[in-house]
């Protein structure tokens, strides 16, 4: 009988080979399910020493607000110019920036909101300068620096809070523009007093002057 199959063919014939396997696809990281576990990071509560650190920066602010009326009493008693800042954020977050995401808590910092008005210690009297902003520094997108110059201003006394923040980021943008600033060191605080005493060291050796209030008040 007489083989029919092709030459070289075999006798029996294998199934062709299977395909090799796809790679699997890499799944997509999910960004929502990420933002929610790190809200569901657990923060220790304080110890006692760091309770006692945050009560006496407290107490130390407490102070400066006392000095910073001493010396408002003082600048208005000479006919100096005073301004005060404040950040305002409006109602509805539509000036929201990368300050107020780093730190959510600035947007409750509204027009009328009680934790953004200025300490009835340090009440703004008529005359004076209210700068309202959204970022630390007093003169980034302020009228603060035309209406200094408008009044012959050349050296700037600042007090306030945080030193690390706001007060620091106004002493720079004060030397930007040409301004001579002083800090006055009792008259300025922040929430730890590392930051406070590294920032007052930072302005002193590069950015302007730090002095006691006393100094000015014996002028």
């Amino acid at each position: 009988m007489r083989d029919q199959r092709p030459f070289g063919s075999n006798a029996s014939t294998a199934p062709p080979p299977a395909p090799p396997p796809r790679p699997r696809a890499q799944p997509k990281p999910d960004l929502a399910k990420a933002k929610v576990n790190m809200k569901q990071i657990v923060i220790p509560a304080p110890s006692k020493e760091e309770l006692k650190a945050v009560q006496a920066q407290a107490e130390k602010l407490r102070k400066s607000i006392k000095s910073c009326t001493d010396f408002d009493e003082k600048a208005r008693a000479m006919g100096w110019a005073v301004a005060h800042s404040r950040i305002v954020y409006a109602d509805d977050g539509s000036d929201g920036n990368v300050f107020s995401i780093k730190v959510p808590g600035m947007q409750t910092l509204t027009e009328h909101a009680p934790i953004s008005a200025i300490v009835p210690e340090l009440t703004p009297v008529p005359g004076e300068l209210v700068v309202r902003k959204t970022v630390p520094s007093a003169f980034f997108g302020t009228g603060l620096a035309p209406w200094l110059t408008q009044r012959g201003v050349e050296t700037l006394l600042i007090a306030g809070a945080t030193t690390s923040g706001c007060v620091r980021a106004s002493v720079v943008d004060a030397m930007c523009h040409g301004f001579r600033p002083v800090v006055m060191a009792d008259c300025v605080g922040d929430r730890a007093l590392a930051p406070h005493e590294a920032n007052l060291f930072d302005i002193g050796q590069k950015y302007g002057d730090v002095v006691p209030a006393e100094r000015v008040l014996a002028l």
